[in-house]
């Protein structure tokens, strides 16, 4: 009995040694997130001209742009995030349009931001027509190339206030 418990014993323990044993791959979540601060108008206006209107018509050059700035990139996602501003850049295919997106927190007043960011994107080439929405809080603008720069609030969360700026190549 004992030789025949050792014997099983022991071609377990030889069979053991035959299997390759890993660990299971883990997927750890990424330490790459926004920074802290909220953007002002005048930021939000140099950030969205200087990475995505500025590298129309297919943003190619974006990331090089980011890469001059205090961004990092999440590895998992693709997504930018400045490391001291509640901010966050996306460049992606949509229908076959480019789109460079900026997600951000900001503080000032979304009707002075739905004005001011059409502004400054259109005055870099683009059309002289700013739509804004009948509550002033929404804002697009058609620009060189025939691309389109869109503004516009997508929510709260734990009180900061998140606004969408996309700026979309034509195809």
């Amino acid at each position: 009995m004992i030789r025949s418990v050792l014997l099983v014993i022991g071609l377990s323990l030889g069979l053991a040694g035959c299997v390759e044993t890993q660990p299971p791959a883990q997927t750890l979540p990424s330490t790459v997130v926004p920074g802290a601060h909220p953007v002002d108008s005048a930021s939000a206006m140099s950030l969205i001209s200087d990475i995505c209107v500025d590298t129309l018509p297919r943003f190619a050059k974006a990331p090089a742009v980011l890469a001059k700035m205090p961004f990092q990139q999440n590895p998992q996602t693709g997504t930018y995030y400045h490391r001291s501003l509640d901010l966050s850049i996306k460049l992606h295919t949509d229908k076959g349009r480019k789109i460079c997106s900026m997600v951000f927190v900001s503080k000032d007043d979304p009707a002075q931001l739905a004005l001011l960011i059409p502004i400054a994107a259109s005055s870099q080439g683009g059309g002289n027509k700013i739509m804004v929405g009948p509550d002033m809080s929404q804002s697009a603008v058609a620009l060189a190339g025939g691309a389109r720069l869109t503004f516009q609030p997508i929510g709260q969360n734990a009180g900061k206030k998140y606004y969408n700026i996309t700026v979309t190549a034509a195809k």
